[in-house]
């Protein structure tokens, strides 16, 4: 094997000549890759007949693992990795498989195979097995002036996405405001384009973890780690699967990913008014002291303030009589049907509640659920209880349960027969899942399926639901949201993370994205001070969606200017946005563009994190 590994490196060289001289001559190439020659394997691919991209895959007698050099004729190099970095030296060099069908096929004895196949659109699908192995791994060099792009929100949410380190941690929807929530938001998805034009994408069911520049020896590198531990459920084979795919730039390589659906386009648009218009929320204005007294004339407010052309009023936290009760609390709202019809028939405002998927202890409805089998449960069958920012015992509902899911809903439908017209629906993250939990579907989804499942059932209550999490929820014409941010400056989690979050979110395919709220959340009393409230809005002003809490009047009228004048710049082009909008279905195209889909070989477009685009 040593031997002939010396050998391919010259052999290798002769055939990539041999092969550029036919593919430049030849009258008509298909575009895609070419068969890979297998002796030296290497596979040869073209995106058209003047720009050639060729991928080198070498096997390493040393390490025993596999080289990986995607590079260009004409930019150079745009990948470079080493697979199978995990593998144990026991296992020795790598044999070419006996019988691959046409594919490119390393196998290690009968401990793992690595099988690297040819796609038709520029793309090449690698995929390890293994029975034995707990753990695969390939990493990828960052190297200077390439920038990553994708992955999941993160409390320090910059752009590129490369410069932090990031400790191995899996990719599944969280919580990073919760002390065990993990690095990562309530969106994430396994996919990533880098500025050399490349597109990665992770594909299920890998049991992926990642990590950034994070290990003695991967300082400058990321990893991409199926690892076969929790929070995933354990399977009989590990793999690690992915697809790299190639264009003539960053904004090409991220057009064809959305071309062939790998990243589903929306469907429709969401609420047309939630887009247009302001909403308001009582939450970082009120916490949880709402009452219908408060809600009455917080909303009275916005009218006489000259707010009165908004979309809706949205109740937050601790209307009900007990968490998860989904019954308004009598006491503090004696009326709510009334209520109702005031913010409706005399104000001209919709109304929007604040709604989770848990049940406290104590409430009612806990025992209903607990009977039912509604709860999530543990490997036994019995239900699990769980913990969340407003109760130490719950039961989390298993929205992979049609029976629950249904249940659940009807209570919800009871609430819109007095007039409610739609939900914020919080949470939805696999943190709240507790160990040894498990969820209906295909275990080997576990436990992003729960989040997949979760927004897919509150999806059906129309297009002004607006969810926190998301996981291959792509397609649904509702509007996803931030994390809540905090009332600060700063990338982490402040208003310098507002606009990496905007491009992060749309970049994995979520177009439709709701900044949260004006300012931030005011949490630990700390409101954002007077600029930093005008900072917020102007940059929030062409978003998809304008949502207040903090009342502009509480600063002075200078103030309460500014926002009036933002609203009306936002209503001039309305018809822009909505446009836009509508690109997004047909294309996928983000609503809000990083720069470099404007000049996409531009390398200063690459670090730039304070700009956006709204097409058109």
């Amino acid at each position: 094997m040593s031997s002939w590994s010396v050998r391919a490196f010259g052999t290798m060289v002769a055939i990539v000549i041999i092969m550029l001289v036919i593919m430049t001559f030849a009258p008509q190439v298909k575009s895609g890759i070419l068969a890979p020659v297998l002796s030296p394997n290497v596979s040869l691919r073209q995106s058209n007949s003047s720009s050639q991209k060729i991928l080198l895959i070498e096997p390493k007698t040393k390490e025993n693992g596999i080289s990986f050099n995607l590079t260009s004729k004409e930019t150079g190099t745009l990948l470079i990795g080493y697979l199978g970095v995990s593998l144990p030296k026991a296992i020795g060099n790598p044999s070419i498989c006996p019988s691959s069908r046409g594919d490119t096929c390393f196998e290690y004895g009968d401990f793992a195979r690595l099988k690297i196949s040819e796609e038709s659109d520029d793309c090449s699908r690698l995929e390890w097995t293994s029975h034995f192995a707990n753990r695969l791994e390939d990493c990828f060099n960052l190297l200077p002036g390439h920038h990553w792009y994708g992955g999941g929100e993160t409390l320090l949410q910059e752009w590129p996405i490369e410069k932090e380190p990031r400790v191995e941690t899996p990719t599944v929807a969280g919580d990073y405001l919760d002390r065990q929530g993990g690095p990562y938001g309530g969106l994430v998805e396994n996919y990533w384009l880098i500025s050399t034009g490349v597109s990665l994408q992770v594909l299920e069911p890998t049991p992926l973890y990642i990590s950034w520049r994070s290990r003695d020896g991967h300082k400058d590198k990321v990893c991409f780690v199926a690892l076969d531990e929790a929070p995933y459920l354990r399977s009989e084979n590990l793999t690690l699967s992915y697809r790299v795919c190639i264009g003539q730039n960053i904004k090409d390589a991220h057009q064809r990913t959305l071309d062939k659906q790998r990243l589903p386009k929306p469907t429709d648009l969401p609420d047309e008014k939630m887009m247009v218009e302001p909403f308001w929320s009582t939450w970082a204005q009120y916490k949880t002291n709402v009452s219908q007294e408060i809600v009455l004339d917080y909303a009275r407010r916005v009218a006489t303030e000259g707010f009165n052309r908004s979309s809706h009023i949205e109740i937050d936290d601790h209307w009900e009589t007990c968490y998860g009760e989904a019954v308004f609390d009598p006491t503090k709202f004696p009326n709510p049907k009334s209520m109702i019809d005031e913010l409706k028939e005399v104000m001209g405002f919709r109304l929007t509640l604040w709604i989770h998927p848990f049940i406290n202890i104590e409430c009612p409805s806990f025992a209903t659920a607990l009977r039912e089998g509604y709860f999530v449960k543990g490997k036994k069958g019995q239900s699990v209880i769980t913990r969340w920012w407003q109760g130490a015992n719950a039961g989390l509902i298993d929205f992979t349960n049609p029976n629950a899911t249904d249940w659940w809903k009807k209570r919800l439908n009871t609430l819109q027969a007095l007039g409610v017209d739609s939900f914020k629906f919080d949470a939805g993250e696999t943190n709240w899942i507790q160990d040894g939990s498990v969820v209906g579907g295909d275990p080997l989804l576990h436990p992003n399926s729960y989040t997949t499942a979760y927004v897919n059932a509150v999806a059906t209550y129309g297009g002004m639901v607006e969810v926190r999490s998301g996981r291959n929820n792509q397609a649904l014409p509702i509007f996803f949201r931030m994390l809540d941010k905090d009332s600060i400056w700063g990338y982490n989690n402040g208003l310098r993370s507002l606009i990496p979050t905007l491009l992060l979110f749309s970049t994995v395919g979520y177009p439709f994205v709701l900044p949260d709220m004006i300012g931030g959340n005011a949490y630990k009393g700390q409101k954002p001070s007077k600029e930093l409230f005008v900072r917020w809005l102007q940059a929030n002003a062409f978003m998809p969606s304008l949502q207040f809490s903090i009342v502009p009047w509480q600063y002075d009228e200078d103030v309460v200017k500014i926002c009036k004048d933002v609203v009306e710049l936002r209503e001039k082009y309305n018809s822009t946005l909505l446009n836009a909008a509508k690109q997004a279905i047909a294309t996928g195209a983000p609503i809000n563009r990083p720069l470099w889909w404007i000049a996409p070989t531009d390398k200063e477009t690459f670090t730039i994190d304070s700009g956006r685009r709204l097409e058109r």
